[in-house]
């Protein structure tokens, strides 16, 4: 086996409809446009009053 070269595969966003197995047809592999990423980096926890045991 050999490594694919690096333009070999393509991402492409498609429609949530994929998920569900009843959903089918051609319209399934229209791209989308993809939604916006949440921020997804840990929030700093609020500072509590609550003295801690540990």
């Amino acid at each position: 086996m050999v490594q694919a070269e690096d333009d070999y595969f393509e991402a492409i966003a498609v429609s949530d409809k994929v998920n569900k197995v009843a959903n089918v047809g051609a319209d399934l592999q229209t791209p989308v446009t993809p939604r916006p990423r949440r921020n997804t980096e840990p929030q700093a926890a609020p500072k509590s009053t609550q003295l801690s045991l540990f």
